[in-house]
């Protein structure tokens, strides 16, 4: 046996000796107290076997829904027909013309987007009650106000400035 293995079973007794002689030291201080030990285990192995219980049960309950959803998926299942992209499914058993709901037809019909028709826009009058709408709004300026209701800026600027005159003009 060489030097380095001699020195390490050496490091090893002594560490084992150590380690028996904590052992020894912590059972002989601990021995007054072994009944609430005992309790605190009994607490700790009884909260853990209810866990354990929660789980199983929990468990059980959520293997019984898979069950029971691949059990109605696979009865849906038995009705549908499909050959190659074509899916046909039979909503009564007895097959009649009537009663085949063609399921690729429909998926096909929903991938088409549905032309919505485009909101026309509303032709304003160009009276000198809308100029002054339109100004007291506070969304338009006067260059914008003639542009929608195609007028001259110069009109738009008179029918406001009689406007102001009046007390007519309170801009949100």
């Amino acid at each position: 046996m060489n030097g380095l293995n001699r020195l390490f079973l050496i490091a090893l007794a002594f560490v084992v000796a150590l380690g028996a002689g904590l052992g020894v030291l912590l059972y002989v201080s601990l021995l007054p107290f072994f009944h609430q030990i005992g309790i605190a285990m009994t607490v700790l192995l009884i909260t853990g076997i209810g866990c354990t219980l929660l789980l199983m049960v929990s468990f059980t309950y959520a293997k019984i829904g898979i069950l029971l959803s691949d059990r109605r998926r696979a009865k849906n299942h038995e009705r549908l027909i499909v050959h190659g992209e074509v899916s046909f499914y039979l909503l009564d058993p007895t097959v009649k013309a009537e009663s085949i709901y063609h399921a690729s037809a429909m998926l096909e019909q929903a991938r088409q987007p549905r032309m919505i028709e485009a909101a026309k826009p509303e032709k304003l009058e160009a009276t000198d009650e809308t100029i002054i709408e339109l100004y007291n709004d506070g969304q338009s300026n006067l260059e914008q106000i003639a542009d929608a209701l195609h007028l001259t800026y110069y009109r738009v600027q008179s029918v406001i400035a009689v406007a102001k005159k009046k007390g007519l003009i309170h801009r949100r």
